[in-house]
C-alpha cells in the first residue's frame, strides 16, 4: 500500500471556508452514507478534508483515496485497513488473514469480521473513501454494499466521487441514512466566489465583476480558481473580464485533462467531430456523471 493514498490531503492557504457545509457535515451523525457526487474541480476532496480539519469535528478520519489499480476487493480492502490502523494500530488482523485466504468470497467471509471489528473501535470514526469512481470491480461495490448494509452507529463512510456509485442509494434514503451533496451544493456562491477572488487571491474585483465571473463559471470552483490565476498575470484585468466566456486557456487545459480524456473513446470521438474544443461547466457535469 503507498502510504500517500492514506494520508489527509493539505488544504490549500487560499481556500474558502465552507461554514454552512461543514455545519450539514456535523449534524450527520445518523447518516451511514455520506455521498458527495459532482464532477472535477467541484471541491470534493478539498470539503471533506476541511470537515476533518474543523476544530468542531470530534470523530475521528479515516483517509483512503482510491486509484483504478485498486479495483481488486484485496488490495481495496487491504487499503482500507491500513487507513483504519491510522486510528487504531493493529486493526483488523483477523479480517487481513481472511481477505487474503485462498478461494473466499470477501462479502461472505471477510466483510463480518470487518462490521464487527468496527462495532469494537473505541471512538465514533469516518471513513473516506476519495475518488471511489475508479471502482468499476462489481464485487467491490458488492462488499462495500454489504458493509454499508451492517455499518456499526459508530462509524460512517464518506464517499466522494464525480458519479453515483451502484448502491442502494433510494433504500438508504427511505431510512434517512443517506446524506447527498451534489454539484448544486458545492458551487461557490457570489459571497464566496469574492472570498476566493478578492480575499485569498487578492485580486481587488468590483463585485460585479465577481458576480460575473460566478455567472459565468457556474460556481465551479476549479474554474473561479484557474480564473484567478489568469488574473493574477493581466494588466487589464477589466477587459479580460468582460469578454470572458468559460474558454480561458488554463480552464480549457484541465477540462481536456480531467475531463475529454477520461471520456470514452466514442464520446472523445464525438466531442471531436463535432469540433468542441470547449464544453461549458453544466454541459460538462452532465457528460462526467
Amino acid at each position: 500500500m503507498v502510504a500517500t493514498k492514506l494520508h489527509i490531503p493539505d488544504l490549500r492557504s487560499e481556500r474558502i471556508a465552507r461554514a454552512a457545509l461543514l455545519a450539514v457535515l456535523r449534524q450527520a451523525e445518523h447518516s451511514r452514507l455520506i455521498l458527495v457526487s459532482a464532477p472535477a474541480g467541484a471541491g470534493k476532496t478539498t470539503l471533506l478534508a476541511s470537515w476533518h480539519a474543523d476544530t468542531q469535528e470530534q470523530r475521528a478520519f479515516a483517509w483512503l483515496s482510491v486509484d483504478d489499480r485498486d479495483n481488486d476487493p484485496v488490495r481495496f480492502w487491504g487499503g482500507v485497513l491500513a487507513a483504519l490502523r491510522t486510528i487504531v494500530p493493529g486493526f483488523g488482523e483477523g479480517v487481513n488473514s481472511a481477505l487474503r485466504a485462498p478461494r473466499a468470497d470477501v462479502t461472505e467471509l471477510a466483510m463480518p469480521m470487518l462490521v464487527n471489528a468496527l462495532a469494537e473501535l473505541p471512538r465514533r470514526v469516518v471513513l473516506v473513501l476519495d475518488d471511489y469512481h475508479e471502482i468499476k470491480n462489481a464485487d467491490i461495490h458488492r462488499s462495500v454494499e454489504f458493509v454499508l448494509d451492517h455499518l456499526p452507529a459508530s462509524t460512517q463512510i464518506a464517499l466522494a466521487s464525480r458519479s453515483d456509485p451502484p448502491f442502494g442509494l433510494a433504500r438508504l434514503r427511505a431510512r434517512a441514512e443517506l446524506l447527498e451533496l451534489r454539484i448544486d451544493d458545492l458551487r461557490l456562491t457570489t459571497d464566496e466566489a469574492g472570498a476566493l477572488l478578492n480575499g485569498s487571491m487578492s485580486l481587488g474585483l468590483a463585485d460585479e465583476e465577481v458576480r460575473t465571473l460566478q455567472e459565468r463559471t457556474e460556481g465551479w470552483a476549479a474554474g473561479l480558481q484557474l480564473v484567478g490565476l489568469s488574473l493574477q498575470g493581466l494588466t487589464d484585468r477589466h477587459q479580460y473580464i468582460a469578454s470572458f466566456a468559460g474558454d480561458d486557456r488554463q480552464i480549457v487545459d484541465y477540462l481536456c485533462a480531467e475531463v475529454l480524456n477520461r471520456q470514452a473513446p466514442e464520446m472523445r470521438q464525438f466531442l471531436e467531430e463535432q469540433k468542441i474544443s470547449v464544453i461549458s461547466y453544466q454541459e460538462f457535469a452532465g457528460q462526467s456523471q
